[in-house]
Parts: structure tokens; C-alpha cells; sequence
């Protein structure tokens, strides 16, 4: 335990915790997901990766406040 994370390996010196690791999955699903509905609704690739763009580190950010509140 790091900081009180599960580490679950090592790449390097770098710790990789559950905790990234959901972050991770998450983030691709979104994309994921995001993808689907733009070609379902005919909107251009572009304009998901711009959104994906801005959401992605607005959204780190965000679920950073969140736990760090919580604890």
C-alpha cells in the first residue's frame, strides 16, 4: 500500500494503483461510448475528440475534488 492505495504493480519506480486503473477504464469506455453515439447521431469524428478533448481533463480534475472531499 501506497498512501493508503492498493499498488497492484510496478512500471519502473511508478506505482500503478486500482485507483488509476479505474480511472483508465473508465476514460476508455467513455470514449467508447462517446464514439458510438457520434456516428449513431452522424456527427463528425472531429467533433467527439474535441469533446473528448476538453471533457477528459475537466473530468480528472473533477473526480480529484470529489475524493479528495470525501476524505
Amino acid at each position: 500500500m501506497e498512501n493508503g492505495m492498493l499498488v497492484l504493480f510496478q512500471v519502473g519506480e511508478t506505482p500503478v494503483t486500482a485507483y488509476s486503473m479505474a480511472i483508465v477504464a473508465v476514460i476508455a469506455l467513455g470514449i467508447l461510448l462517446l464514439h458510438m453515439q457520434c456516428r449513431k447521431k452522424g456527427l463528425k469524428s472531429l467533433t467527439g475528440l474535441n469533446f473528448a478533448l476538453l471533457a477528459l481533463p475537466l473530468g480528472l480534475l473533477g473526480a480529484r475534488v470529489f475524493y479528495v472531499l470525501c476524505r
